[in-house]
């Protein structure tokens, strides 16, 4: 669990009533006010953390200042180890309205960002979106503008999504006698962990780092939701599927997930090849490296992550958002095209996308690399994948619905931590976690 994230919505909570009394406006108001505000356009300042910088924004700085040589463009670098206090400079920047105009990643910078949305922090990019002359939301992949949000706006927009799989041994399927092609819901792998179990009781079906659950997102969690979250506390599956994470995660009392420098991933990735351990299977993303090294499609089958309507899920990424009190506006919705088009075009940033049309060529790539007779990965030559991987993966890139892990269901299961390390019932932690919900919701 990141424990930090119940300091951060504290904060950010205490900052945003400050900055709203203040104001002396409601959340609505704010909104309504945040169109009126002059627009200069004569400079750009991005929010951002000092590692997504290197890693994301280095070669768009280069096309920028080519593209925009006039527009000063200004980077806020806070710090990955950030502390509390760099936390709440960034968030009480934000919500009395001098902050920067645009934000990647805003809840790995320690806002709230859907307390910051209903204070009216952050631009509707709706009408923005809509000004572009080729723009249709059946170009992007379900659930692209409804994170943190139940309305026509869109208030945060993500540009990539990458798939949730788990590929399981074909031996094991077998052996437990399971399915996976007919599972339609999380129930199905819940139903094989508990297979699983009453035939290994001492060993882990995954890598220890690795431990299967839906979380909350599986069970329709979304902060936007209210109150209606806390009857996933009453949900037999949700039950069912957090006793079987604790079995998984704490084994013995203690998280094993909580600290994985101490791990040896690496060592643990070579024994699942090997086949030891009774492994059930593996977490599969986008490292097509490890699926090919089970054996790919002769020895494993992939089976998604569902949503509770049946939805697989995409887990979304480059989180972008514009602050509404920007007086660079169009700067900010300028960058952000400049990148998607950046993604789009560059053939070492292409990948999975919440636009359809990028991920086509993504695919496209795919294809091209991994389909193949033969591949050679990590000194080995193995068989290549065939049609039926690739339609597997383009079913849910292009029709997949893209979540979000919220900050905010840190919370919650944090609140669930004593159950899993042994020191309280279930009932007692899901109680704690309701009026957990109440005050948050009432702030």
């Amino acid at each position: 669990m990141k424990r930090k994230w119940k300091e951060k919505r504290r904060v950010f909570c205490i900052l945003t009533a400050a900055a709203m009394a203040v104001t002396a406006g409601c959340g609505g108001e704010e909104k309504k006010q945040a169109g009126e505000v002059e627009q200069t356009n004569d400079s750009l300042t991005i929010c951002v953390l000092d590692t997504f910088q290197y890693l994301y924004l280095e070669e768009i700085t280069v096309r920028w200042k080519a593209e925009y040589p006039d527009i000063e463009l200004i980077y806020d670098l806070v710090p990955a180890d950030t502390s509390e206090e760099e936390e709440k400079r960034v968030s009480t920047e934000l919500m009395a309205g001098n902050g920067a105009d645009l934000y990647l990643e805003p809840a790995d910078l320690g806002i709230d960002v859907y307390k910051a949305q209903e204070a009216g922090a952050w631009e509707d990019l709706m009408p923005w979106f809509e000004t572009q002359e080729d723009f249709s939301k059946d170009n992007y992949v379900a659930g692209t503008f409804d994170l943190y949000d139940n309305t026509e706006a869109c208030y945060v927009f993500p540009t990539r999504v990458s798939p949730n799989f788990y590929a399981l041994y074909k031996e094991k399927i077998q052996e437990l006698q399971l399915n996976p092609s007919s599972w339609t819901d999380m129930e199905g792998m819940l139903d094989a962990l508990e297979r699983y179990y009453e035939r290994y009781p001492q060993d882990s079906p995954f890598i220890a780092i690795e431990p299967y659950t839906n979380y909350l997102m599986g069970y329709g969690c979304n902060v936007a939701d209210g109150m209606k979250n806390a009857e996933i506390l009453d949900n037999p599956d949700f039950k069912r599927d957090m006793e079987l994470y604790k079995k998984q995660a704490y084994p013995e009392g203690v998280s094993l997930v909580d600290e994985p420098e101490s791990f040896d991933y690496i060592q643990a990735k070579e024994e699942l090849f090997a086949g030891q351990h009774n492994y059930l299977g593996k977490a599969f993303y986008v490292i097509v490296e490890d699926y090919v090294r089970m054996g790919g499609e002769e020895d494993a089958e992939l089976v998604n992550m569902y949503g509770a309507d049946g939805s697989k899920l995409l887990s979304a990424g480059n989180i972008w958002a514009i602050s509404s009190s920007s007086h660079n506006k169009e700067n900010a919705f300028r960058f952000l095209q400049l990148y998607m088009e950046m993604e789009a075009s560059d053939p070492e940033m292409v990948s999975g996308s919440t636009d359809k049309r990028v991920t086509e060529e993504y695919l496209r790539q795919f294809r091209e690399e991994w389909m193949k007779e033969e591949l050679l990965v990590e000194g080995e030559v193995y068989p290549g994948l065939t049609e039926k991987t690739f339609q597997i993966l383009e079913d849910t890139y292009m029709n997949g619905t893209a979540m979000l892990f919220q900050p905010y269901t840190y919370d919650i299961l944090d609140r669930l931590e004593p159950y899993f390390t042994g020191q309280a019932s279930y009932e007692e932690c899901a109680q704690e976690t309701r009026e957990y919900l109440e005050i948050y919701y009432s702030e």
